[in-house]
């Protein structure tokens, strides 16, 4: 066996071992010529002419002579060539590795049926053979002619080494799989330098990864590289990606909402065309909410996924995957809303509704979101407009089995995957098909008397993807020709006035019931209660599914199991297998088992490192075994409750809790219990800033069924409406009822000296940081609370002027946070530890600190924190001296203010500006906002900061006798203050 290395260096063994001793490179160029070029004999006179056409050709011929006689002489004697007086050709046991190269090539970039799936696997070995390009460093003097030849076939298979590199970096990059990705990239680059998308891409890939700078450098690199060689400048869309990484404050790998798209569990087939048009239509400025309309099993959510893989790198803010199965509509809107926040995971705040807020949150974000499974959602469908007027860059693909009837909607149709190709190869509905009976049966392999039957198949059943891939199981079973007769019986004994493509499609459905065991049937009518998958656990409790049914459900094509390692099925086949569920004491199963899962999960919740990933999955199978239970069984509500308090909490999915809390209130018939559920519905429209409303359902539950924690939570609504006294009254309640209980818990004791430390710094108290280290104690290893009570604790001590302390309870709690990896707590902690340094004079990492938090709260939504990050940043404009700039930011604070009404916020913006007025000698503005500021300060901390600026007003007039009687009267008051606490 001889085998020559032509790709890089030229090298030829025998048997394994290296051959040398060619005299000339003339030698190795033949050897290379006739090698490659070996389907045939060649002329000597032809081979003469090549190599020495600048010989006389008696010259020439000789030369020839020798040289075959050395290439024979190296690699071992006279069967290496076929040859005749007048032609020559290779003869011996010969492989190259180029013609490796190219077979790979082949199976990569042109994928045969037997190769389905293979095609990353063979362009990586072809990538691996290419050590550089043919015969690189071989020069052949005086051969003009093969110097032709060997350049045609350099840049033959240059061009298809970076076709290889360009299909498995797109394949990396649909994957997220960004190591990979740049690996590819970067190799694409370096066989071409001038490549400006893989410049592109490779910004992009390494971004992801986390590595800005190394993107940025990129596009320094493909500036210079371009300038130099071509003498032109990046392109826009290069140059836009370039601007997008610049401005960004995270890398998207340090920013959990960036792409969420699921990773399918089989490779996606065909579709090419739709593609094409569906990301044509994208790139249309008009389209802003395109529909992809088809029937259920038409395979729609899986082209939106292929189609969002592709766009990703074109949207900042990335692209947003909706799952809308499992949610419920019977409040069609608030549910997409909810929905659109989760998969973002968009916490909602104070203030506004929630439609409003997730509006102004999107405002300035460009990404596009895919609403799968829209159709039982169409009464909300509007709302969608007035999200597209509200975020101009974003774009919506929505799957659905019906249009939304909205003007501005475009509609695409979507039908079976084509089936019309006489080839296989090139046939979609039948390559489907072949990768689902292989799942079915591995050794499956359509024989030329198949083809008729498949085509038929798939015309029968309109190209539908899932009746296809339920039709494919059956190949263990029946051949093909048998499946087409099954299909036809059954076909005949349907009604005739139900369209043909409907009534194969459930053929195919009830034929495929009937090929199951009366086990498997019983176990998918159960499965069918899942919603949005399941784990094998829940599988095996509810269904008493074991792993091998589940193995053989998988093969089969029923079941998919995800790379998260949950089990799916489609939404069609569990209606369908739904609709058979006989036993009435499975739902109570689901429920139960669910409500015992929950609770379990409290104990990963609170300690270093909380998950709360686990309940995000299951969301769908909670939320309706929470339904159950309110219904049936609503004593075994009160052990949830807690725990998914703390969903809810840290999450900041206070809208969805007051809905399902709300909702399950209204049905109990359990006094106490429905005081819970109200209260806890309560204290989260005290954490949306809708205090009214919460302290409404706070009071009907402290009057059905008083506790310490309600009196708790009740003193809290009172404090944010700023009325201290009656907030005191309802801690002194609370105080009572946890000193005469019989089993006093140690969170409401936490709770109370918590809100008691609240309420010392709402008054200026000095019982703060005594209480919050109570509570801290009492919290033991609950990472969550802690992290608030060291927040907590950090205002008491910034009050109290210890600010090492203070700096020292802010930072563990900042740790906290980002364990917790809650965006709005970290924002929160940055914030106080920027007020930290604004008291210290650091001004520099006050600036930095307060820009940051405003930055987050303005993605998050929460115009009441934007509008204290507004304020904070009119401080540092002020110590800086830079009164236009600090007017700006406590105008916008004050703007902010006004339109959700907060005193709080708004008193600071207008005492801001009465001091920027009075630094730019505007003695009549700054009484204005002085006045304003007195007027809507609700405590009488914040007025006697007040009153000090109105000293300095006296002060500037001249008045300084004034002046100082307001000076010494604010020293007066506070020291009574504090006297007084």
């Amino acid at each position: 066996m001889i085998d020559l290395q032509l790709l890089g260096d030229f090298a030829a063994r025998r048997h394994g071992v290296l051959q040398d001793g060619f005299r000339t490179n003339k030698v190795r160029g033949l050897l290379a010529y006739l090698a490659l070029e070996r389907e045939q004999a060649h002329s000597r006179s032809v081979l003469a002419e090549l190599f020495w056409g600048d010989q006389p050709e008696k010259a020439a011929r000789g030369n020839l002579r020798n040289a075959l006689s050395n290439a024979k002489k190296v690699l071992g004697g006279a069967a290496l060539f076929a040859a005749t007086r007048k032609t020559v050709r290779i003869s011996a046991d010969l492989t190259t590795d180029v013609a490796q190269f190219l077979r790979l090539a082949g199976e990569a970039l042109n994928p045969k049926e037997e190769q389905l799936g293979g095609e990353r696997i063979a362009a990586s070995k072809a990538v691996a053979l290419y050590r550089g390009d043919f015969l690189a460093n071989l020069q052949v003097d005086g051969s003009a002619s093969f110097e032709g030849w060997a350049l045609l076939w350099r840049e033959t298979l240059h061009q298809k080494l970076i076709a290889l590199l360009v299909l498995l970096a797109e394949e990396a990059l649909a994957r997220q799989a960004w190591d990979e990705a740049c690996d590819w990239l970067q190799q694409q680059i370096a066989h071409d330098e001038w490549r400006e998308v893989a410049y592109r891409q490779l910004m992009w890939a390494l971004w992801q990864r986390g590595e800005r700078s190394a993107a940025l450098q990129q596009y320094e690199r493909c500036r210079t590289t371009l300038q130099a060689a071509l003498g032109v400048a990046p392109t826009d869309e290069t140059n836009a990606l370039y601007e997008q990484i610049k401005a960004a404050r995270t890398t998207p790998a340090q920013s959990k909402n960036r792409c969420n798209l699921p990773t399918p569990a089989t490779p996606f087939i065909g579709r090419k065309r739709e593609q094409r048009e569906i990301l044509s239509l994208l790139q249309e400025p008009t389209c802003r909410l395109l529909s992809l309309i088809a029937p259920g099993g038409m395979g729609k959510t899986r082209l939106a996924i292929a189609v969002g893989q592709q766009r990703c790198p074109d949207y900042a803010d990335g692209v947003h995957f909706v799952d809308l199965v499992g949610v419920d509509g019977a409040d069609a809107t608030n549910a997409l809303i909810a929905a659109i926040a989760a998969a973002q995971e968009i916490p909602f705040s104070r203030g506004a509704a929630m439609g409003d807020q997730l509006c102004d949150i999107m405002h300035a974000k460009k990404l596009l979101l895919i609403l799968d499974n829209m159709e039982h959602l169409l009464p909300a469908a509007g709302w969608l407009d007035t999200l597209l007027k509200a975020a101009p860059h974003v774009q919506c693909l929505v799957t659905s089995r019906e249009p939304l009837g909205l003007a501005q909607e475009w509609q695409f149709g979507l039908q079976g995957l084509d089936s019309s190709a006489e080839k296989l190869d090139h046939n979609d509905a039948l390559q489907l098909f072949v990768q689902a009976a292989r799942r079915a049966d591995p050794r499956f392999t359509p024989s030329i008397r198949d083809a008729p039957h498949l085509r038929e198949l798939c015309q029968l059943v309109g190209g539908m993807p899932l009746a296809l891939e339920l039709a494919a199981m059956w190949v263990p079973l029946l051949s093909c020709r048998e499946i087409i007769a099954e299909l036809h019986d059954l076909l005949a004994t349907e009604r005739s006035h139900v369209p043909a493509r409907q009534r194969s499609i459930r053929a195919v459905f009830d034929y495929t019931w009937r090929q199951f065991s009366a086990k498997q049937r019983t176990i998918l009518t159960k499965l069918a209660l899942f919603r949005g998958g399941f784990q094998r656990e829940a599988a095996q409790q509810i269904a008493n599914a074991t792993l091998v049914d589940l193995l053989a459900l998988e093969r089969v094509g029923v079941l998919q199991k995800l790379a998260t390692g949950r089990y799916s099925i489609h939404e069609l086949l569990r209606n369908y297998a739904r609709e058979r569920l006989a036993d009435p004491t499975t739902e109570a199963t689901f429920a139960d088992y669910f409500a015992t899962w929950l609770v379990a999960q409290s104990a990963d919740l609170h300690g270093a490192t909380p998950d709360f990933t686990p309940i995000q999955q299951d969301w769908h199978n909670l939320t309706a075994a929470w339904r159950w239970l309110t219904a049936n069984r609503p004593t075994r509500l009160r052990a949830m409750l807690p725990v998914l308090q703390r969903f809810f909490w840290v999450r900041s999915r206070y809208p969805e809790a007051v809905a399902l809390l709300q909702q399950s209130a209204e049905i109990v018939s359990d006094p106490t219990l429905r005081a819970e559920l109200q209260g806890h519905a309560g204290f989260f429209l005290l954490s949306l800033g809708q205090v009214e409303q919460g302290k409404v359902l706070l009071d009907q539950a402290v009057d059905a069924a008083p506790s310490a924690r309600l009196y708790c939570w009740r003193a809290r609504a009172e404090l944010h409406l700023n009325q201290f006294v009656a907030a005191k009254a309802d801690l002194e309640s609370a105080e009572s009822y946890l000193k005469h209980a019989q089993d006093p818990s140690h969170n409401d004791h936490a709770t109370w000296h918590a809100i008691w430390g609240l309420w010392h710094v709402f008054t200026g108290g000095d019982g703060a940081i005594a209480n919050f280290r109570r509570a801290i104690e009492l919290l033991g290893d609950d990472v969550w609370a802690q992290a608030l009570s060291h927040n907590d604790l950090g205002l008491a001590l910034l009050n109290a002027g210890e600010l090492d302390r203070a700096r020292h309870s802010f930072e563990t709690a900042l740790h906290s946070a980002e364990q917790l990896g809650s965006r709005r707590f970290i924002a929160v902690c940055r914030g106080n530890l920027g007020e930290l340094a604004l008291r210290q004079q650091r001004v520099d990492a006050a600036e930095a600190l307060f820009a940051a938090v405003r930055h987050d709260f303005e993605e998050l939504g929460d115009r009441l924190c934007v509008a204290y990050a507004c304020n904070d940043q009119g401080k540092v404009a002020l110590l800086r001296g830079k009164s236009a700039d600090a007017a700006a930011h406590f105008a916008q604070a004050l703007s902010l203010s006004q339109q959700i009404m907060n005193s709080r916020s708004s008193a600071d913006a207008q005492l801001g500006l009465g001091r920027v007025a009075l630094m730019q000698g505007d003695l009549p503005l700054a009484q204005t906002h002085l006045a304003a500021a007195w007027r809507d300060a609700p405590s009488e901390h914040q007025k006697l900061n007040v009153l000090a600026a109105i000293g300095e007003w006296f002060n500037a007039l001249g008045n300084s006798a004034t002046a100082q009687a307001l000076f010494d009267l604010v020293d007066q008051l506070r020291a009574s203050e504090a006297g007084a606490r």
